[in-house]
């Protein structure tokens, strides 16, 4: 905590904010002065000073650093009416420590003191101030830490969470040491001392200063503060013991990784969270506790890359949906046997890109493989994945189609049907849901003039009874007459509505509540789109597959089937299509999928009325959209599928779409979502994590800017 303000204080002083020229302040202000003197102790190591006058929202300079010894300060407050302030002072001592403290008077002098202790400065405009004399000092305490025997326990706790220093009364850390090392004390002010009371994993409860030679204390309250004059140096012990054990088994989620239990009350302060690593065969013990109730449970991460899941509070033979507390009645008390119940990998799992193959030069008429299952994240449990399939390169046109190896020989014959329809100049990229065989690998193989260079990222994947059914892509339409397959035969008229019986064709079962569909456009002779819906349902504003003339375009999409199992084709544009669909797989009713008519729910273009994403996107910036609510999508979503869109791109780049990290990270991923060209709208399906966020992150890397359309096709929820 201490380093972070240091940090933020520092990028205050080398960043000054100009006023704006020109601007009429709402009320008359009137300048204030607050002045003063900072005298640095000689003896106190003392490096640089800062100060920083805090008025809340009465904006006030920052004081420049000061030298080692101090020396004269002011600020220019212009306030329209009477301000309180308090005055901040971090001292930095040559790198090797900090102390951050407040202005407190003490009449004809001041100090520093702690933030609970600091002086309100009243301002009132027009007034010159001048403080006391402020003396910066320094006082050092080093702890030693030790077991309840006396031996030194600096070898076997975390350093960076060993000992905390907390002001008496507050819970608030003000700084922190390893074992054995020494801490930066503000004199005069009153400190509690506590050791090894971080949330982690560790044999020794936490406990708090009790004095020298005997067992830390159990409670804050039960403490022993401490106080440092000015330049005293001062070592105390505290003691720790491993109390309490609660040990058992996990049962399930064996498909999971990083499988761990925790042993925490948060509405009891003085009891420690604790961690316990669960065993290959389930068994873990958790040790360090103190007296008092606890809430047990486990959890794990569904992949290296995903969200975490969670299993309910123990219970034990309470089968109650509200699990009372385990109840740890002293420190010699154990509690065994108990049962942890941590459900397996279940539905649809969405995960932050995972590249897992780029090869680079790839003939036609060479499938090649790579194994899937077992890697990137993927369990070996997973019944298919979610894959951003992207070709670089090519020197004439083709395509290239992504399955399963059924054979488990690595020479699986490709199936009818295309992935990604590629061409010249341009990185194409589509998704591909694909069905993961006994042994875990997928095939990749191409048709075409020239060699290509293929790059697969993993972007999740599908479970047993997640209510996706993968399947060897079959061809369910193709309205070429010199190949034609299914219902509607010779190429498709623009601005009218075909529809095309689904349902118990090209592998798909009578209940089926959607299909996973590649699709094709083939011979356009203008610009335009195709929109692919439910059967019947009214014509959306949403667009499936973007394409232009001369070129075959594909896209992928999940689209629901009407009550009679059929989807229904859209061509917008002025001239006559094509059109193919290949059937990858379908959706189950019940399932953790639900397919929805797509519903368009961000479009940057100006005019489009959307606010959520206003403007083209500049290039290598994070924009981050909450989409929580929009379009239907539940609050317990754990990803959406969207159809997005990259309009009018002005230079060559690619269009990033991810999840917001459990923390707030928006770093961008390796793998692109969308490649574009100049003069070309660009769409591709994209599987998008929902949880602990709604919000999803678009990045565009370009050195350009890039209008997006995402329009939601459905969402995935835990089963």
């Amino acid at each position: 905590m201490r380093r972070s303000r240091v940090a933020t204080v520092l990028a205050a002083v080398m960043v000054m904010v100009a006023p704006v020229a020109g601007a009429t302040p709402a009320a008359a202000v009137v300048a204030t002065t607050v002045g003063g003197t900072l005298a640095v102790d000689p003896g106190a190591g003392v490096g640089s000073v800062l100060a920083h006058l805090d008025c809340g929202a009465v904006p006030t300079a920052l004081v420049g650093v000061l030298g080692a010894d101090g020396g004269p300060f002011e600020f220019d407050v212009t306030t329209s009416s009477t301000a309180t302030c308090r005055l901040n002072v971090i001292v930095l001592g040559n790198g090797e420590w900090s102390l951050d403290g407040w202005y407190v008077d003490e009449g004809t002098t001041g100090r520093l003191g702690l933030d609970s202790e600091a002086t309100v400065i009243t301002v009132h405009p027009g007034d010159t101030l001048s403080l006391p004399p402020i003396t910066v000092s320094r006082a050092v305490l080093t702890v030693d830490v030790a077991d309840s025997a006396g031996r030194d326990l600096g070898s076997s706790l975390d350093p960076a969470s060993a000992v905390v220093l907390r002001g008496a009364g507050s819970l608030d850390p003000t700084d922190a040491t390893g074992s054995g090392g020494s801490l930066s004390l503000l004199p005069g002010s009153t400190y509690l001392v506590d050791a090894n009371r971080a949330p982690r994993e560790s044999p020794y409860t936490g406990r708090y200063y009790a004095g020298d030679g005997a067992l830390g204390a159990a409670s804050a309250a039960a403490a022993t503060t401490v106080s440092l004059a000015a330049g005293e140096a001062r070592t105390v012990s505290v003691r720790l013991d491993g109390c309490a054990t609660v040990s058992g088994t996990v049962a399930g989620g064996a498909d999971l990784t990083d499988r761990t239990v925790t042993v925490a009350n948060p509405s009891d302060p003085d009891l420690v969270t604790r961690l316990g690593t669960v065993a290959a065969d389930g068994s873990f013990t958790v040790r360090g506790l103190l007296p008092g109730d606890y809430y047990v449970w486990a959890s794990a991460v569904a992949s290296a890359t995903s969200s975490q899941v969670t299993g309910p509070y123990y219970r034990g033979a309470d089968p109650a949906a509200d699990a009372a507390p385990l109840h740890l009645s002293g420190c010699t008390a154990t509690a065994a046997g108990l049962v942890l119940e941590l459900p397996g990998l279940s539905g649809v799992i969405s995960q932050t890109p995972v590249r897992v193959r780029d090869d680079r030069a790839v003939p036609p008429d060479a499938p090649r493989c790579v194994q899937v299952a077992g890697t990137a994240g993927v369990p070996e449990s997973a019944a298919g994945a979610v894959l951003n399939v992207t070709t670089d390169g090519p020197t004439g046109p083709g395509y290239v189609v992504v399955y399963p190896d059924s054979s488990g020989t690595g020479n699986t014959a490709p199936p009818r049907g295309s992935t990604v329809n590629f061409e010249v100049g341009a990185s194409v990229a589509n998704a591909a849901f694909v069905r993961l065989p006994d042994d875990g690998k997928l095939c990749y193989a191409t048709r075409g003039p020239s060699t290509v260079r293929i790059i697969l990222d993993v972007t999740g994947y599908m479970m047993s009874g997640s209510g996706i059914t993968t399947q060897v892509s079959q061809r369910l339409l193709d309205t070429r007459l010199a190949t034609h397959v299914g219902q509607l035969a010779g190429a498709l008229d623009p601005r009218q509505v075909y529809t095309v019986d689904v349902a118990g064709h090209a592998g798909v079962p009578s209940g089926a509540t959607g299909v996973l569909v590649n699709v094709t456009v083939v011979g356009a002779t203008a610009l335009g789109h195709l929109r692919v819906f439910p059967g019947g349902a009214a014509v959306p504003n949403a667009s499936t597959v973007n394409y232009a003339p001369g070129q075959t375009k594909a896209n992928a999409t999940v689209v629901s089937l009407s009550a009679a199992g059929a989807i229904s084709l859209y061509s917008v544009t002025s001239t006559r299509v094509d059109v193919i669909l290949d059937v990858v797989g379908w959706v189950s009713a019940g399932g953790a999928y639900a397919p929805i008519t797509p519903t368009r729910v961000i479009d940057s273009r100006p005019g489009s009325g959307r606010t959520n994403l206003e403007g083209p996107l500049t290039g290598r910036i994070p924009y981050q959209v909450d989409l929580g609510g929009a379009a239907g999508i539940p609050a317990d979503a754990t990803a959406v599928v969207l159809n997005v869109t990259a309009v009018h791109p002005t230079a060559l780049g690619n269009l990033r779409v991810y999840p917001l990290a459990f923390n707030g990270d928006d770093t961008p991923p390796y793998a692109s979502s969308v490649n574009y060209i100049p003069g070309r709208d660009i769409p591709n399906l994209v599987v998008v994590g929902m949880q602990p966020h709604s919000t999803v992150v678009f990045y565009s890397d370009t050195s350009g800017s890039v209008n997006v359309i995402a329009d939601v096709v459905g969402y995935l929820t835990a089963p």
